[in-house]
């Protein structure tokens, strides 16, 4: 099924009028009786790599595809008039002691340096073990309470990398019962870095100790150099020179708003533009040579 096919779907299913009924997956279920055994849908999310081009339907619960051997094991079990749920028990039983293995062997191969986590998977895990130790749905209040404490342990212990891994499993914890799916906080981190490091941050030296350093809010690009400052008064300040001579010797120095040599801004930039060009305005480097030149 193509993503047009279910919207189409969809649309055909919003236009009934019922009550708004609850989207599951059904599953198969020996032995059962009463409603059609099913899980519900925990999210939706596009995948990303190389599931760019599918949407997952991400269940309440996690389903898993019955192997030959899981389907022998079955028929085997009914013709021993064995129960069925009793073979389910087991096989959940065999599957944790096999993951637990698998755990213990993921913490051995990362302590001696052999393997990376992978935050996909470790955020499977850990919204397995969050669900059945802390319950399911948001507790963004008691995930933000447990946080502060643990700011508060690291105000004290701020070597202590166990504190700050702390943070981290917490802040986990708050993302995914907003209805985020592993995959979509896997690539909202990595969004989130290159945006950081695209913004303009401050020089880290100038910053106050003990203050954050945060993005220069006003402008995401750096501001453009300014231009020399054109009047008589700052290009002698400066002291430019053309070829060793003052460069005011090699050009005619005008206000840079009206355009005018004898505007008093053409000499100091302090002094408010006039617009005029008129001889002997009040500003002084002009005034008395323009006399000399009326005599």
């Amino acid at each position: 099924m193509r993503l047009s096919e279910l919207l189409r779907l969809l649309g055909t299913l919003a236009a009934d009028n019922r009550a708004d009924p609850e989207i599951v997956i059904p599953v198969t279920d020996y032995g059962g009786l009463g409603p059609t055994p099913a899980v519900s849908v925990g999210a939706a999310y596009r995948g990303i790599d190389w599931d760019a081009d599918r949407v997952f339907l991400r269940p309440g619960q996690p389903l898993s595809r019955l192997s030959e051997a899981d389907i022998q094991a079955i028929h085997k079990s009914l013709r021993g008039a064995q129960s069925w749920h009793a073979y389910k028990a087991y096989k959940a039983m065999a599957e944790k002691v096999r993951a637990a293995e698998e755990r213990a062997e993921t913490t051995h191969k990362d302590s001696s340096g052999g393997n990376h986590c992978d935050l996909v998977a470790h955020l499977r895990r850990q919204q397995d073990f969050s669900e059945r130790t802390f319950g399911p749905g948001p507790r963004t209040r008691g995930v933000l309470d447990h946080i502060a404490k643990e700011l508060a342990e690291i105000a004290e212990h701020p070597d202590d990398l166990e504190e700050w891994i702390d943070v981290v499993l917490l802040a986990l914890d708050g993302a995914w019962p907003a209805r985020h799916a592993p995959e979509a906080i896997a690539a909202a981190l990595a969004a989130k870095q290159a945006k950081n490091e695209e913004r303009v941050w401050p020089d880290w030296r100038t910053a106050p100790p003990g203050q954050a350093i945060e993005h220069v809010r006003h402008q995401e690009h750096p501001a453009p150099p300014q231009q020399p400052c054109p009047c008589r008064h700052c290009e002698e300040q400066r002291g430019d020179t053309i070829n060793g001579f003052p460069s005011a010797w090699s050009h005619m120095i005008v206000c840079p708003i009206c355009g005018n040599k004898h505007c008093p801004h053409a000499d100091n930039h302090t002094f408010p533009c006039t617009g005029s060009n008129a001889p002997g305005q009040a500003s002084g480097t002009h005034q008395e040579g323009d006399q000399d030149d009326s005599q």
